[in-house]
């Protein structure tokens, strides 16, 4: 059976080429963009049905997921990531406060490198066991915490009471 608008056997019982081209893509290009459906004038009500139900199955199965936990709504994950962001550059901006008076003395190059590299891990470290969701809840549930322990209390480098950096320069008459 013929479909319309298909090209015709030549009189040598060939098709021309160009014909047969023009009506393969015009033919795909209406299926694809849904116009053949609409060209024959029904829906497909089996077709219909089998799409509604996998819409219906697949909201069910993303209410199932936020119940579970598995989601979370955008804003939520937004904001969590611009804590965690945010708790991130304000340890690093730190550092250089923190490390300069520990690297002033140092003068090795390595033993510079290497307290660098302790400080950065540090932060890192400290990044990894900050509470989730940026928040003050701890994951028992109370909000708070522990009291803090000597060692996290304790000062960043040692106290030795020698001036750090260059000294003033004597204070020049004015001319």
């Amino acid at each position: 059976m013929a479909r319309e608008g298909a090209p015709e056997r030549g009189r040598d019982g060939f098709w021309d080429a160009f014909e047969c081209a023009a009506f393969i893509i015009n033919h795909l290009g209406e299926e694809a963009g849904g116009r053949a459906a609409k060209k024959a004038g029904a829906l497909d009500s089996e077709h219909e049905l089998a799409r509604l139900r996998k819409e219906q199955a697949d909201k069910v199965a993303l209410e199932n997921q936020v119940s579970r936990g598995e989601l979370m709504p955008e804003a939520e994950v937004v904001s969590t990531w611009q804590s965690i962001i945010t708790a991130a550059r304000a340890k690093f901006l730190a550092l250089p406060t923190k490390m300069a008076p520990i690297l002033a003395p140092v003068t090795d190059p390595i033993d510079v490198q290497d307290q660098l590299t302790a400080a950065v891990h540090d932060c890192l470290s400290e990044l990894v066991d900050e509470p989730k969701y940026g928040s003050d809840e701890e994951p028992d549930g109370e909000v708070g915490g522990e009291e803090e322990s000597d060692e996290a209390m304790a000062p960043a480098a040692a106290l030795d009471r020698q001036p750090v950096g260059r000294q003033k320069p004597e204070a020049q008459p004015g001319i």
